[in-house]
């Protein structure tokens, strides 16, 4: 883990992605990374979706907002969706589970270019986000983060998410 979290400030924030998912309350915005299969999150998406299970069947509403650089995979949208778990999605999508949602009028959908989702998020088209889940392989010394397979749209969620 040193190796990959080269800031120490930093290596005390490691937390499991449970612990991580519950940062990302009901009705937040969320931007993840991602482009079509590469790059995305995995692990907290699949955590947070236990959450929002856990949630509905005690009769809450727990879903979020999802703006991506693009479509993504089914460990994002695909276990996000069968959680009945987000509300609305946008700017590309090409998950089953998550067309279903959205041709069923359960999930709200903005299908737009993906040259026009960074400037649209700091417009603030897509609401105040909340969060950045962005796939990392390190963090540098002085804190930046070296992305996966995908940049796309990371560097505007993680300037203006408030976490």
């Amino acid at each position: 883990m040193k190796e990959r979290i080269r800031n120490v400030a930093l290596r005390s924030k490691v937390c499991s992605a449970e612990a991580a998912a519950e940062l990302i309350r009901p009705g937040a915005v969320v931007g993840a990374s991602g482009f079509t299969g590469a790059g995305y999150p995995k692990a907290v998406p699949e955590a947070l979706a236990g959450l929002m299970e856990q949630a509905h069947s005690r009769g809450e509403d727990y879903r979020i907002s999802l703006i991506t650089g693009a479509s993504t995979g089914p460990q994002l949208d695909g276990v996000l969706a069968k959680a009945n778990g987000v509300s609305f999605r946008s700017p590309f999508n090409t998950d089953a589970a998550m067309r279903d949602r959205i041709n069923n009028s359960e999930t709200e959908y903005f299908d737009n270019h993906l040259g026009q989702v960074a400037g649209r998020a700091v417009q603030g088209n897509y609401g105040k986000f909340d969060i950045a889940l962005v796939e990392a392989v390190a963090i540098t010394e002085d804190g930046g983060i070296v992305p996966t397979s995908s940049v796309g749209n990371s560097q505007t969620f993680l300037d203006i998410a408030r976490r």
